[in-house]
């Protein structure tokens, strides 16, 4: 660890003397060429910044941008470890929560309400609320700053009014994904910025540090990082064409590195009890912020609450895999259904908050090696119709059966004296219904594209449907009966859904469409302790970390115990928006 304790000097001096020290580590550690296992020393990029932004999701572009607008002087280098910029933001389709104020069934105050009681009210209400009061003006800047129209709106799970707006389809019906959008129109004006540097395959490894007299007695400053280098595309830039290794100093740091929901490692250590379950995260979610920053004794809460979405796409032929498609909660906001492929009947209130419907799906959905199993044909259709055997088929044909029934072997995994946020959350299947209205809302193009990849099936009855789900069609009409009848009554259904949208279309379509979802993971809703001003927090002292900043999934406190669907790309462009600005400030006054 590179610690300096330090007499009261300028910031300069600081880097000055780290610096030194650094490179000559550097090449002391080297092996000599004549040793066998030896390696050639690395060439070593030695750089200065003014900003330094990790990760380039939403939150880290956004940043990027409201740093750059703070001073043109202001230099920014953004460190990306893929080879493309967008993270999970990319990936990101239900929609974005906007309180606007236009809307008189909204407020500021409604909001913060809604997502403390879906957090169980863990959630910081502080930063909920300057989220909500930032919502429209981030809303108005992507649509006139970056040309994103965000204009179609839906009610999700767990809020009580329409905010979560999306992108409408192109006029031919070709659906504009929500999540690529933003990040395209964001990337196209960031890499226009002449302060503004990008360099992807570079992954950070060491946050450098140093005792600083000058800024609190005792206090540890972040003064630059450490990286390894790829071999960017043409698109982006190196900070050096023979580089291995990057050493930049700055005196402003932004974590913007995202959650950790593809570490199996960090979900054994803080959810063991979801940690088998599929992911909808790219393989870089790794947690690599957490890591980074406990040097620095940042504090971090609410690690346990890792958000199981209800629905992530089962996808024909081959459901072994690690990785599934989301089946975006919008699905559900634009009418479609969810039915058990037990009793072939609706379980729940669609549209509730996720982890209340997660926990309705263990309870009423099926596990999937008794659903691969049992559910077969209950019609004269032939057996390629049925879901499971096309499933089984393939799992058979391709040498995987037995290692699939292996790692999900059927328990009683939520019985015992375990307690039961601990408890082994089993892998289950249940069936999302929609019919041609609701795809139609929700973008018959994104359906499409859907169905091209085995996550939706569209049947030309609801026989056809009922045969291939296993389920009884006498069943299946009379649930899709009665569901058109309760959207009609004053006090909502059973499960208490008030809001009904495209019901009538259940009772009297033809063609249905079929999905297969299981639980998911999504989200890491705990993450590094973070202020309204984006600054990361010492754990001993609660003060603001010198030159230490973060934003999006990697920090916690907006989300608590669970987290509203919409409110995750909100959180990236307000609070990335902050984190930008105030590094930008803190670097200027640090001095360069």
């Amino acid at each position: 660890m590179l610690t300096l304790r330090l007499l009261p000097l300028s910031f300069g001096t600081v880097v000055a003397l780290v610096l030194a020290v650094t490179v000559r580590r550097t090449m002391e550690r080297a092996p000599s060429a004549g040793d066998e296992h030896s390696r050639r020393t690395p060439h070593v990029a030695v750089k200065r910044a003014d900003v330094v932004i990790i990760g380039s999701g939403l939150a880290g572009l956004m940043a990027a941008v409201h740093a750059s607008d703070v001073d043109p002087s202001v230099r920014v280098l953004v460190l990306e470890q893929n080879a493309q910029v967008g993270g999970n933001s990319a990936k990101a389709t239900s929609g974005m929560n906007v309180v606007r104020s236009v809307n008189g069934s909204d407020s500021v105050l409604r909001f913060v309400e809604d997502a403390m009681a879906a957090s169980h009210h863990a959630a910081d209400p502080k930063l909920l609320e300057i989220m909500a009061q930032q919502s429209e003006q981030v809303w108005d800047e992507l649509q006139t700053r970056f040309g994103v129209e965000l204009t179609d709106v839906t009610q999700l799970g767990g809020h009580s009014v329409p905010r979560s707006f999306r992108i409408p389809p192109k006029a031919d019906g070709t659906p504009r994904p929500l999540g690529w959008t933003i990040i395209a129109a964001v990337k196209r004006i960031v890499l226009a910025l002449p302060n503004v540097q990008v360099v992807t395959l570079a992954r950070v490894t060491v946050l450098f540090e140093c005792n600083d007299e000058t800024l609190r007695s005792g206090a540890l400053a972040c003064i630059g990082v450490r990286a390894q280098l790829g071999s960017p595309s043409a698109e982006f830039s190196a900070p050096d064409a023979s580089s291995e290794e990057l050493v930049l100093y700055a005196p402003a740091v932004i974590l913007a590195s995202g959650g950790f929901c593809a570490s199996r490692a960090l979900l054994a250590k803080y959810a063991p009890q979801v940690q088998h379950l599929p992911t909808t995260n790219g393989a870089w979610a790794r947690g690599d912020g957490l890591v980074l920053a406990e040097r620095f004794h940042v504090g971090v809460r609410d690690l346990n609450a890792v958000q199981v979405h209800p629905t992530g796409f089962l996808s024909l032929p081959d459901i072994s895999k690690d990785s599934v498609l989301l089946a975006p909660e919008a699905l559900r906001g634009t009418g479609g259904i969810l039915l058990s492929p037990r009793s072939g009947r609706r379980f729940a209130n669609e549209l509730a908050p996720r982890d209340v419907l997660t926990n309705l799906e263990l309870q009423h959905g099926m596990h999937v090696l008794e659903w691969l199993d049992t559910v077969i044909p209950k019609s004269s259709t032939s057996s390629a119709a049925s879901l499971a055997a096309r499933a089984h088929a393939f799992l058979t044909e391709s040498g995987k059966l037995d290692a699939f029934r292996e790692s999900h072997v059927i328990s009683d995994l939520r019985g015992g004296e375990t307690p039961e946020n601990l408890q082994p959350y089993p892998m289950v299947v249940t069936y999302l219904l929609m019919t041609p209205e609701c795809v139609d809302h929700f973008g018959l193009g994104a359906a499409l594209f859907y169905e091209k990849v085995g996550a939706l099936h569209s049947f030309e009855s609801a026989s056809d449907a009922a045969a291939a789900m296993g389920i009884s069609e006498a069943v299946l009409q009379e649930e899709l009966t009665r569901y058109a009848s309760d959207a009609s009554s004053a006090t909502g259904d059973r499960f208490g859904k008030t809001v009904f949208p495209h019901a009538h279309s259940f009772a009297d379509s033809q063609r249905v469409w079929v999905g297969l979802v299981t639980p998911s993971l999504h989200y890491s809703m705990g993450g590094l302790t973070v202020n309204g001003r984006a600054e990361l927090l010492d754990m001993r002292s609660q003060d603001p970390v010198p030159g230490l900043f973060g934003a999006g999934e990697v920090t916690g406190g907006v989300h608590g115990q669970n987290r509203l669907g919409g409110n995750a790309l909100l959180e990236c462009a307000v609070f990335g928006s902050i984190a930008g600005r105030n590094a930008a400030v803190f670097s200027i006054r640090r001095g360069n």
